[in-house]
């Protein structure tokens, strides 16, 4: 890469104290080291020494955080190792040999099965000589995939050997680590590596903990880190998308089946109320919309979940049913041989589309015409009996009759 830059977004409760290099431009909590002519597998190191803020502001327990991302990313083969973070939860007196994992002990069942857990080893020598030769030992969980385990880096020259798939050993021979009394910075060490986890479900812990040998003396065992797998947070519900509600209803129509399309899953609470009335949602995730009261009606249907609330209203009207006034009108009454035309015309209360049915008989069983927007048919005078004849025709619920004379 020819050039680009490091930046890290440090907590704003800590100063830096030191850096090798210094940092080429700070701005307020990010530090910026630029690069040129990085060179594939090529590692640069950033030694970074930060001071934490004492109490009140950072006090025992509080959890600091830090990320670093390198740029530009373009035409890079591997996005995802562009950017870590470090997770620490601040301790009182300590150890200063330890082992931790980059988050800070809890990590979502996705960042556990997609990604990696990032530990790092620490040791320094408290002793009252120089340690020659420092060995590390750390036998990996169950739960991790141990042919998955990739070195970050290391504080000296070191050699690693693994035995029976999970048991590390890394050997520093003639490290020379002074003792901290007389050199406190240099007397510090640390072992980073990654690695994933091996079908991890919600609410598994994954524990660690490693041994430090000093020359000859008895091991130094850090405390032991578990990382708690936790569930994955839930996302805020979609807005609610309603399918089948029209503008317009007339009372006579009974009840309106309208569907919900994006219904979410549990443990999202779906609530749909029509002015003010509660509604229950079906299996085949509808509502049955009552139309049996005139009036605008208002229907609320809301997702909530413990990320958020998102809610779609709708408004529709329910218009109360008539009864329809239809007139009759035929070209002759008294049927000889010619075609009759019989014309029907809505006089009141059939709607600005009505459609009409003729018929022979009062129960619309002997049609003449079945029902249409056709407000007129002829019938040819053979269809007609001798005698009186009536026909009759309906508009929804209103109906109304002709007498014809005697066909002779």
């Amino acid at each position: 890469m020819a050039t680009g830059y490091v930046y890290m977004l440090k907590d704003n409760r800590t100063t830096m104290s030191s850096a090798t290099p210094m940092p080429d431009r700070v701005s307020g909590d990010s530090l910026f080291w630029n690069f040129s002519n990085l060179n594939p597998f090529q590692e640069v190191a950033i030694d970074l020494s930060l001071a934490v803020g004492a109490p009140p502001l950072v006090n025992v327990m509080d959890t600091l955080r830090f990320k670093a991302f390198i740029e530009p990313v373009a035409q890079d083969q591997q996005l995802a190792d562009n950017q870590d973070s470090v997770i620490r939860v601040a301790t009182g007196s300590y150890d200063p040999n330890d082992k931790n994992e980059n988050h800070g002990g809890h990590v979502t069942l996705s960042e556990a099965s997609n990604g990696y857990l990032s530990y790092v080893i620490r040791f320094q020598n408290m002793g009252t000589d120089t340690a020659f030769s420092i060995i590390v030992r750390d036998t990996l969980d169950e739960k991790l995939d141990w042919s998955s385990i990739e070195m970050i880096g290391a504080s000296h020259v070191y050699s690693l050997q693994i035995a029976d798939g999970n048991k590390c050993t890394w050997r520093f021979n003639n490290i020379l680590l002074p003792h901290s009394a007389i050199n406190e910075p240099a007397s510090h060490g640390f072992i980073s590596y990654r690695l994933k986890t091996k079908n991890v479900q919600v609410n598994d812990v994954i524990k660690n903990s490693a041994s430090i040998y000093f020359d000859f003396n008895l091991p130094v065992k850090t405390q032991t880190h578990e990382t708690g797998i936790q569930a994955d947070p839930i996302g805020a519900p979609p807005k609610p998308v309603l399918s089948g509600l029209l503008g317009s209803y007339c009372s006579n129509q009974g009840a309106v089946k309208v569907k919900l399309t994006n219904l979410p899953a549990a443990p999202t609470t779906i609530t749909v109320t029509v002015s003010g009335a509660v509604l229950s949602v079906l299996a085949d995730s509808t509502v049955m919309i009552s139309l049996s009261t005139a009036g605008i009606k208002n229907m609320v249907v809301t997702y909530t979940n413990t990320s958020g609330t998102q809610s779609t209203n709708a408004s529709f009207t329910v218009s109360a049913a008539v009864t329809p006034d239809v007139n009759l009108s035929a070209s002759t009454l008294q049927v000889v041989s010619n075609p009759v035309t019989i014309a029907a015309t809505n006089d009141s209360g059939g709607g600005k589309d009505p459609r009409y049915t003729f018929a022979w008989d009062n129960n619309f069983t002997n049609l003449l015409q079945t029902e249409s927007a056709q407000n007129t048919v002829t019938v040819q005078a053979t269809s007609f009996i001798t005698g009186d004849n009536k026909v009759y025709v309906k508009n929804a619920y209103q109906r109304n009759l002709l007498y014809f004379a005697n066909r002779h």
